[in-house]
């Protein structure tokens, strides 16, 4: 399976950043239903910051440890989940990304939005749960493939959004 190439560095005070909604709550995910109707995702957990595709999911962390209280704690883990809109049912998806540990490095703390397949107006879901990260979170950041085998080689077939085939 070939990868992609690697991000090329973006230059932060050249390149405009992208909104990004993340939702937090503290516990548990949010379910992908709540997501379903665009109008009304759930608004009240939502934390909207700037960002580019090469902010790290480590990075994140410490914006959202800013506002959520309960992130501080050195035995809270964050788990980060992708929700998409899955163009070929209409419906929003949801992946898990990985998990950033408080008390300890992480493997997934330097990935990056790009290494997620983050596409620019999916949103990200985070959980601060407490205690042992191993009991709450199974795979520990190896999350599915969120495009099941539609990604060809180097490029991407569009035809499941509708531009006849065409590969970038």
């Amino acid at each position: 399976m070939s990868q992609s190439p690697p991000l090329a560095k973006i230059d932060r005070e050249k390149v405009c950043p992208f909104l990004l909604k993340i939702y937090t709550q503290v516990g548990r995910h949010h379910s992908v239903n709540e997501y379903q109707n665009n109008t009304h995702p759930p608004i009240q957990d939502e934390l909207p910051i700037y960002t580019w595709k090469d902010a790290t999911l480590g990075e994140i962390a410490l914006l959202v440890q800013e506002v959520v209280p309960e992130a501080r704690h050195a035995d809270a883990h964050l788990t980060f989940r992708l929700i998409y809109l899955d163009t070929v049912s209409g419906r929003h998806q949801q992946t898990e990304i990985g998990q950033v540990i408080n008390a300890e490095e992480s493997k997934s703390q330097s990935k990056t939005l790009e290494d997620c397949r983050f596409m620019i107006g999916d949103y990200l879901d985070v959980a601060v749960h407490m205690g042992d990260p191993r009991s709450s979170y199974g795979d520990g950041g190896h999350g599915t493939d969120r495009y099941q085998g539609r990604r060809n080689g180097g490029g991407f077939s569009f035809r499941h959004r509708g531009r006849g085939g065409r590969r970038f």
